[in-house]
């Protein structure tokens, strides 16, 4: 595949694997364990940068080695395989990427990989949490705290806005990355890009009206964040410190709705992505009581003008 540039902060090169498997923990990017045998040589090499909330590390063993891997807690791992192959499995699932190929790696499980000689990778990891901000940013409605990605690998592409991103973060002098904001921008569309890619069950709302106004964005997190509880006018008020009769006249202003149905409009996008995706999910009911809708004709009837069909329907489509 075409070389994606890399400006790194820490390069070890001409070392043996071992040295690189401290690097990896070092880095943060997690725990590579060699299994035997072990070759002593000297032709493995690590690079390594951190730019923000991102991590980039590209590697490469130099000999067939097999490890297993542990994948630290609350991070995304982009997997690009550079050249040679790399067969790993996890969950019982065996999957081999050659050059060129990519995959999201699982969470915070074990995985056993096998490197060829002329293996080389690179990884960006990503906070799960700066993901989960990126997909509501970006108007995604997920049904609970953890994302999902599809298993799948996928060949990366040589040209478009993930390469170039990256290229971009991983790439530049860090003169030019000197303006945090910049960064926080290129790591949003590269998230963003991530989810697009490799997402695997996520809704994208076109119904619930967007706005960037600051205000509104706090107000937007804190309700998804607590989008099963009860949330009064009031507490969105105080949450902003503004009057009432300011809050109500931007919305009105900034999306042409009450405070009340901008509440009820998340809360269905909720209820949809949740009847749509979670296998757990036994019946309407229980769904609507669990985000405060009590009075199930008129869930029904907000449900049908907001989705375009009962809920009654969404959950048969996408039983399993």
């Amino acid at each position: 595949m075409t070389p994606i540039r890399f400006d790194f902060d820490q390069e070890l090169v001409a070392v043996c694997a071992q040295t690189v498997a401290r690097a990896i923990a070092n880095g943060g990017i997690g725990s590579h364990r060699l299994r035997p045998p072990v070759t002593k040589a000297s032709n493995a090499y690590f690079k390594f940068r951190k730019i923000g909330d991102l991590s980039f590390a590209e590697y490469g063993y130099g000999s067939t080695v097999r490890v297993r891997e542990s994948l630290p807690a609350g991070y995304v791992h982009l997997r690009i395989v550079l050249d040679g192959q790399c067969q790993w499995s996890a969950f019982g699932k065996k999957n081999t990427l050659d050059a060129g190929a990519s995959v999201v790696s699982p969470f915070h499980t074990d995985v056993q990989v096998t490197y060829s000689a002329d293996c080389r990778v690179l990884i960006v990891e990503i906070p799960e949490s700066f993901m989960l901000e990126t997909a509501r940013e970006f108007g995604y409605i997920i049904s609970s705290d953890r994302l999902a990605f599809l298993d799948d690998s996928f060949v990366f592409p040589d040209v478009g806005p993930m390469r170039n991103l990256i290229s971009d973060l991983s790439g530049q002098d860090r003169s030019a990355l000197s303006d945090d904001r910049v960064v926080f921008y290129y790591s949003r569309l590269l998230g963003h890009e991530i989810l697009r890619s490799y997402g695997k069950d996520l809704c994208k709302s076109s119904a619930v009206p967007m706005s960037y106004h600051p205000y509104i964005e706090q107000i937007r997190d804190h309700v998804l964040e607590n989008v099963a509880q009860n949330l009064s006018i009031n507490e969105l008020a105080k949450l902003c410190r503004i009057s009432l009769k300011s809050l109500y006249n931007l919305f009105e202003r900034e999306l042409g709705m009450t405070p009340s149905s901008y509440i009820r409009r998340l809360k269905l996008e909720r209820v949809y992505s949740e009847l749509r995706s979670d296998l757990n999910t036994r019946n309407v009911t229980e769904i609507a009581l669990k985000y405060g809708f009590s009075n199930l004709s008129r869930f029904s009837v907000y449900y049908r003008e907001h989705i375009g069909e009962l809920p009654s329907d969404t959950l048969r489509r996408f039983s399993h």
